[in-house]
């Protein structure tokens, strides 16, 4: 018996960096209607980028993504695909899991604060 599955995928349009990931209303209706697993695999893996711009791209699209997920009506999987080197900071074996961050706070209080400083900081931190 031949998959159907090629009938069942199809690819959308989209921004991850514009607020409803830059979808058509069609789109977006669709996907909520009859998106049953999603897969975000999407992210920038310049690792040169600005700080904001990575943030924006890597972490506020991927909570898009998640929202997005968070609406579809019969969804069942949301599985999210990280880039490489997100525990650049450590050294030898590095297991396949979510790691504290250094000082205790976590990735949402990091994000916060980075939002709440002006460009020359911003700019500063890059360094």
């Amino acid at each position: 018996m031949k998959s159907d599955w090629k009938l069942r995928i199809f690819p959308v349009a989209g921004d991850l960096t514009l607020k409803g990931l830059g979808l058509s209303p069609e789109s977006r209706q669709t996907l909520i209607d009859e998106v049953q697993i999603m897969i975000n695999c999407a992210a920038s893996v310049n690792f040169d980028d600005p700080l904001l711009e990575a943030l924006n791209i890597n972490y506020f699209g991927t909570l898009r993504m998640l929202d997005l997920a968070k609406n579809a009506k019969n969804i069942e999987v949301f599985t999210h695909v990280s880039t490489a080197y997100v525990n650049s900071n450590r050294v030898g074996s590095i297991e396949e899991k979510v790691y504290d961050l250094d000082g205790g706070k976590d990735s949402e209080e990091l994000v916060e604060e980075i939002l709440k400083l002006n460009p020359q900081q911003v700019s500063e931190k890059e360094k």
